[in-house]
């Protein structure tokens, strides 16, 4: 009799839930459409591949989120227009976001995109500087940001010399070409995933020495950040983006030239730079993406976010106050 009543009982509510689906469709609910907005810190290249692919691979779509990915009107501002919301997500740099939230920006980290740095010190092959020792007397030409200057200094007195023993010259973003036309004997501020391999194609080998190899702590070059408001108000929206953004560049990691092919596709205005473009996703999908602890993308480290601040309080470019555990969170990591 139990097992009977059991089983009408079972019907009863089988007929109900059957009712709902046809009457509703599906029970199970679907998170609202949603658009977002991110801010790329430069053109669309091979480091931003996974945004496109992430469009053009449905990923975003299946998160129901509709992304306009926009290259930055002014680089230099991209913290600001995160922190005030005119865009959802940007690409910003671990170092620079220290420094915004030093002057009171609430941009936060999610993912690291970049696990180490890109900027390097760089000379011709034909001027036979090797190290940082080997610029006693030189000249060294940096792009206008003073963050350089204090990794070239950090660098030098690594190797035994300081910078009073090198002439430093702002030039400004002219760097290959100033360091193809000999106007100074090294540059800082290049990026071994990029101007190197320009020089390279334009018949200018060059020597790359890398600066955590001389007293620069590991930092993360370039990462995904949000503001605090967004983590408050749309949680949701920011955790489904990250999926769909990691899926994209995990792509990325396992097709490096299809990746590139999609980025072109979608950016065809960037056609000339493709002779670059698929050399550079070479360099970052096996020596930039992946972190060393995990071998995944995207990861970030309590360790590697305080050695970074304690190098940049130590040089007196952020407040010794400064808390660098409120400039990401690891919410988003898997």
């Amino acid at each position: 009799m139990k097992i009977r009543m059991g089983f009408t009982r079972f019907i009863a509510v089988s007929l109900v839930i059957a009712a709902s689906v046809a009457l509703f469709g599906c029970t199970s609910e679907e998170p609202e459409r949603e658009s977002v907005t991110v801010e790329l810190d430069w053109y669309p290249n091979a480091n931003h591949s996974g945004f496109f692919v992430a469009q053009d691979q449905g990923y975003f779509d299946e998160e129901n989120l509709d992304v306009d990915v926009r290259p930055p009107a002014d680089p230099a501002l991209v913290a600001q227009i995160v922190a005030s919301n005119e865009r959802d997500f940007g690409v910003f740099y671990q170092t620079d976001t220290l420094l915004a939230r030093n002057e009171g920006l609430p941009i936060v980290a999610l993912k690291a995109i970049v696990q180490r740095p890109l900027n390097s010190l760089m000379a011709l092959e034909s001027s036979g500087i090797s190290r940082p020792a080997d610029l006693k007397g030189k000249k060294v030409g940096y792009p206008g940001i003073e963050w350089n200057v204090k990794m070239l200094g950090t660098m030098l007195e690594a190797d035994g010399l300081t910078l009073a023993d090198v002439e430093v010259v702002d030039i400004g973003w002219a760097l290959w070409e100033t360091l193809a036309a000999g106007t100074v004997d090294a540059v800082i501020g290049a990026y071994w995933s990029h101007e190197s391999i320009l020089l390279e194609q334009k018949g200018y080998p060059v020597t790359v020495i890398y600066p955590e190899e001389f007293g620069v702590p590991q930092y993360y070059e370039m990462m995904l950040v949000t503001s605090e408001r967004m983590l408050e108000e749309r949680p949701d929206a920011v955790e489904r983006f990250v999926r769909g953004f990691t899926r994209g560049f995990e792509y990325g990691l396992d097709n490096p030239q299809g990746a590139i092919d999609i980025l072109l596709k979608l950016n065809p205005e960037q056609e000339e730079i493709e002779e670059i473009e698929r050399p550079s996703i070479d360099l970052l999908t096996s020596q930039a993406w992946r972190a060393e602890e995990t071998g995944k993308f995207g990861t970030m480290t309590a360790e590697r976010w305080k050695s970074v601040a304690e190098f940049m309080k130590q040089q007196g470019e952020i407040d010794a106050g400064l808390d660098e555990s409120e400039a990401w969170t690891d919410a988003y990591l898997d």
